[in-house]
């Protein structure tokens, strides 16, 4: 890598824990085809997901968020209570207000800690901006210790009658916790956040927060579930994450073989195999684990990340680039050095 096309940051930032937690029931292609016109072989064949987990009654995205900070706070080796920040990155909130965030910082009993606790939207691209922004935060206050999560309970938005999008989305939480180190510890070497608000109807959903007082009562029907323009999707993910990728690597003065891995957001099978196709990418550097989850959203990328520590598939000082695109029209990059062991408490 040539330092100079790198900024030095005044204060180094690493991820020194993850965990992640996904709800207990699965809900596999099989089942699918008895709920809409659907199959195990089409919905592979289209997006190679074989099962999705979906949340109990009784779980919510602030529940979700909760198990999975617990994970990645006793995986950093540290107590909840040394916690200074925490971001919740989610377009499924527990409720409308307050913040997942908050609610999640009074399960940890961090209440009296009166720490900032707040949520951010940026739906799949939701752990790239959270990333860039605890990083941000760490270069202008004393935090210590970061607790970032992604989590999305997109089965509360799925319509399952209609297959272009209940085969795709499924439900998770993950989380990881971010340690103020030396600039030269410094772990996060890149980031990369983008919008473009005039492709909002690509995917969307309208929910309730702003629908007239007279509008139809009753729990959210069809009108408030989550839309999409899957051609239009796929042609868009696919040419982003190239630019994505060429432009970290061109910043960090880097080639392909410098990175050990590369974590994307797990959207679509063709997607991710299209951009590793025309970038002539081996498929042992790309992550996929789209078949046993589906897309989670914000959960998606620091699921990912769990288990590509949990299997040993990168060692200290390796490099991953994590990719992600969605619904704003949003994306963003990361260039994520692993941390080497001494880092954690």
């Amino acid at each position: 890598m040539n330092p100079s096309k790198l900024s030095v940051p005044r204060i180094g930032t690493a991820i020194i824990g993850a965990g992640h937690y996904v709800p207990q029931r699965v809900l596999t292609n099989d089942d699918l085809s008895r709920m809409c016109d659907t199959s195990d072989a089409w919905i592979t064949t289209r997006t190679g997901i074989k099962e999705r987990h979906i949340a109990a009654e009784t779980e919510n995205s602030g529940t979700m968020a909760f198990e999975a900070a617990r994970r990645a706070i006793a995986d950093a080796g540290i107590e909840a209570g040394q916690i200074d920040h925490i971001i919740v990155c989610t377009v499924t909130p527990e409720m409308a207000l307050p913040s997942t965030a908050c609610i999640l910082q009074h399960r940890l009993g961090l209440s009296e800690k009166g720490i900032p606790a707040y949520d951010l939207v940026a739906a799949c691209s939701g752990f790239i901006y959270g990333l860039a922004t605890a990083h941000a935060h760490m270069q202008v206050s004393d935090a210590e210790y970061v607790l970032l999560v992604g989590v999305d309970t997109l089965s509360r938005l799925t319509d399952y009658t209609d297959r272009s999008t209940a085969v795709l989305l499924g439900d998770a939480a993950a989380a990881v916790v971010l340690k103020r180190a030396t600039p030269e510890e410094n772990g996060i070497l890149f980031t990369k956040m983008g919008a473009d608000g005039s492709g909002r109807e690509m995917i969307w959903a309208t929910g309730g927060l702003n629908r007239p007082r007279d509008a139809r009562p009753g729990p959210p029907g069809s009108d408030y579930f989550m839309k999409m323009d899957g051609s239009k999707v796929f042609k868009m993910a696919v040419t982003r994450l190239q630019q994505l990728v060429d432009e970290a690597l061109t910043v960090c003065g880097l080639r392909q073989e410098d990175v050990a891995l590369i974590v994307p957001h797990q959207a679509n099978r063709r997607i991710l195999d299209a951009v590793a196709d025309k970038m002539c990418i081996p498929a042992s550097k790309m992550y996929i684990n789209i078949d046993r989850f589906a897309n989670t959203s914000a959960a998606s990328i620091p699921v990912a990340y769990d288990e590509v520590r949990q299997q040993g598939l990168v060692k200290p000082g390796d490099l991953m680039l994590m990719l992600a695109f969605g619904a704003g029209l949003t994306w963003g990059s990361a260039v994520v050095r692993e941390a080497p062991p001494f880092l954690r408490t």
